[in-house]
């Protein structure tokens, strides 16, 4: 297992924008950790920062004990793909390649492994590779749609091709950006049960930004809240209450907030 450590970590946009205040915590291998704050707190940008996507202004991140910040100024290759490797994600849209099938996009998740493109492809694919993409779709319950085409599937259904593919990646770190925004009560409720399933079993590390407080507070192991891109809260979920959780929703996002932990109820 590895670790994620964030130290620091601040973002700035190009016209001034400040989504992230110097944000510092640890995540301990295996451990669930919920982000939870309103729409512009920074979850989605920290997250993005943790693989790469989104370049930190300064700070450091590391995972598998490369500063992923570091590697990215120095177009350091070797080093970032080693940490995509190790960093799934899955998307609030689900970025699934609509006009292909569910099979393809599902062996997407083994990019990072080949040198080959044409291997991405089913018709080029090997047969291992098939069949440990099989695999991961019989895992999520979609075996039987492995030939249909992704834009001809429930919202639900899109989501867990997209777990499938992170299975097919083989992460030890599986960051989750707002995965049931996008789809109604139910079916969320079944994606959650299916992710959490998953990486309890792999005993995978993940990271999950959620809005829904219930569900935040039912499957995370530790619950980390953020506010106009400062840390306010980090406690374990069992001690925490709504009345705590509120404050993370207030109106006025508009000031900076100290960077320190709400006060946890035993």
């Amino acid at each position: 297992m590895i670790p994620l450590s964030i130290n620091e970590v601040c973002k700035e946009f190009p016209d001034g924008t400040r989504a992230l205040n110097g944000v510092s915590f640890t995540i301990n291998p295996g451990e669930g950790t919920v982000l939870l704050g309103s729409n512009g707190s920074g979850k989605t940008t920290l997250l993005r920062c943790i693989n790469g996507l989104e370049t930190a202004t300064s700070g450091q991140i590391y995972v598998d004990h490369i500063d992923v910040i570091e590697a990215k100024r120095r177009h350091a290759r070797k080093a970032l793909k080693r940490v995509r490797l190790q960093t799934g994600m899955v998307f609030q849209k689900f970025h699934l390649i609509n006009n292909l099938g569910v099979l393809q996009n599902v062996l997407f998740g083994s990019l990072g492994r080949t040198q080959n493109p044409m291997k991405m492809f089913s018709i080029g694919a090997a047969k291992e590779e098939r069949m440990r993409a099989m695999a991961c779709l019989d895992r999520v319950g979609l075996a039987d749609l492995a030939k249909r085409r992704a834009d001809t599937l429930s919202g639900g259904q899109r989501q867990r091709v997209a777990i499938a593919r992170v299975l097919m990646q083989d992460p030890q770190i599986v960051l989750a950006d707002e995965p049931i925004a996008s789809l109604d009560p139910k079916s969320g409720r079944e994606v959650m049960d299916l992710l959490w399933e998953i990486v309890r079993e792999r005993n995978l590390t993940v990271v999950c930004a959620l809005h829904q407080l219930k569900i935040a507070q039912e499957y995370g192991d530790r619950l980390i809240g953020l506010r106009c891109g400062n840390v306010v809260m980090d406690t374990p979920a069992d001690r925490i209450d709504a009345d705590q959780l509120s404050h993370l929703y207030d109106d006025d996002q508009s000031q900076s907030v100290p960077a320190v932990p709400l006060e946890v109820t035993p």
